[in-house]
């Protein structure tokens, strides 16, 4: 039986948990990992060997140049930085013959990326995801369906994160994203206006971070207020209420709290297990490659969230630093 040839590019932290998921495909693949640095290879290579025992015979090799790689890939994740990732896909595409994309958040960090790599992919015939998982939680299907089944079509949905120092810049994707599935709505408008001041330098080295708040709109009057707090240690919540529902996720006790009308607004609670990408990729690079589709948002649909995002970002960091570049530098 053929196997399936899937790429990793990028065996950063998130590229290890994407080859540590891909152990555990339940038939036998061929992947290729690809990273500049033969020290994130040799740690790719300890995490995977280190990681349970599969019964399928998975063939993996590891490689520091994408010209190794197989001409045909029938799925290729992108787990490299931000800044890099245009100029990887693009290399990739040109080179090599690709079905389908798996592409890492933040995808890029600047808007006409996203049109040029569009360009690209039509030409080549690919398809592609965006690796924002939060929407494919358990917890967060079920609540969609919930709001689904129990709310007029006019109902407004408000939906708030708060808690401190959660890198808002890199991590607001993941709650637009989730924003939008619960909404149905990708067009929404974000102000940076109560973002503070003080651009702090990100863990990884060339990234900025930003604490405040950023706030959206979307075109049907649904609201979205992210707040990441300076200081402190406030647990990470989400609050989501319609004029039906409430519901509060405290993301670091995997608890939900959700009140409805129709129960008098009597409190129940809810377990919300949140999944390792360890145990989550090998499912949708199953979907992808047997239905040709994944439930994960599209391409489009996250190009349609990345560009407030960039674009409010951007003004912000303009305004408060000597930033002159065109790209913003989250990822």
């Amino acid at each position: 039986m053929k196997k399936n040839k899937i790429a990793i590019i990028g065996a950063g932290q998130i590229g290890r948990r994407h080859l540590q998921a891909l152990k555990l495909f339940n038939r036998p693949i061929n992947i290729q990992v690809v990273d500049l640095e033969s020290n994130s290879l040799n740690k790719a290579k300890e995490t995977y060997n280190e990681s349970p025992y599969s019964e399928h015979n998975h063939i993996v090799e590891y490689f520091t140049s994408m010209d190794s790689l197989s001409t045909n890939i029938d799925l290729a994740i992108i787990s490299t930085t931000a800044g890099v990732r245009e100029k990887v896909v693009e290399n990739l595409l040109i080179k090599k013959n690709v079905k389908y994309l798996l592409l890492e958040k933040v995808v890029f960090q600047h808007q006409d990326s996203f049109s040029k790599i569009n360009l690209l992919m039509n030409e080549k015939g690919v398809k592609a995801w965006v690796n924002c998982p939060i929407r494919i939680y358990p917890f967060f299907v079920d609540l969609k369906e919930k709001l689904t089944k129990m709310s007029p079509l006019n109902d407004h949905i408000s939906y708030q994160i708060s808690g401190s120092q959660w890198n808002l810049a890199s991590n607001a994707i993941h709650h637009l994203d989730l924003f939008s599935f619960l909404s149905n709505e990708t067009n929404i408008e974000l102000d940076s206006s109560l973002l503070d001041s003080t651009i702090l330098h990100s863990k990884r080295e060339g990234f900025i971070e930003v604490t405040g708040s950023l706030c959206g709109r979307s075109d049907h009057g649904n609201s979205l207020l992210m707040t990441s707090y300076p200081k402190g240690n406030a647990p990470l919540l989400i609050q989501i209420n319609t004029s039906h529902l409430r519901c509060i996720v405290n993301l670091n006790d995997q608890l939900a709290y959700i009140s409805e009308q129709t129960s008098n607004w009597e409190w129940c609670q809810y377990n919300c297990p949140i999944p390792y990408q360890s145990q989550l990729t090998h499912l949708v690079v199953k979907d992808i490659l047997d239905k040709g589709k994944c439930n994960l948002p599209t391409y489009n649909i996250s190009w349609n969230l990345h560009i407030p995002l960039l674009h409010s970002i951007g003004i912000h960091l303009k305004k408060h630093s000597n930033w002159s570049h065109k790209s913003c530098p989250i990822s």
